[in-house]
């Protein structure tokens, strides 16, 4: 599976649509963790992308409690992407995004 962008700088606005927009703080990981929490609720595991091509999958639980070794706060390269809700979440410094890939773009994700 690879994301139709080679930077998250250079996926289009059509690509998805925004559910929420939240600031989360690497300092207080347990307490930023509740928004994962919330997000991940009956999802068993996800797909973690470090750039377009390397990824892994990752258990839920193992996930929510170590978000902050996945996600960095320099980072703009990293999407957590739930394939059981064709949603994903992505960051740019301390925001955090949760969104929808829209449904008449799912022909640009292509499996590999």
């Amino acid at each position: 599976m690879m994301f139709p962008f080679e930077h998250l700088i250079k996926m289009k606005s059509s690509f998805c649509s925004i559910r929420k927009k939240v600031d989360l703080n690497f300092d207080y990981p347990k307490k930023s963790s509740h928004f994962f929490v919330n997000k991940l609720i009956d999802v068993p595991f996800v797909f973690f992308f470090w750039n377009k091509k390397a990824s892994a999958i990752v258990p839920v639980n193992i996930f929510i409690k170590s978000w902050n070794d996945f996600f960095y706060p320099s980072d703009e390269t990293s999407i957590l992407f739930i394939a059981s809700k064709n949603r994903m979440i992505f960051s740019y410094n301390e925001t955090f995004f949760y969104a929808d890939i829209l449904s008449n773009l799912n022909s640009q994700i292509i499996d590999g």
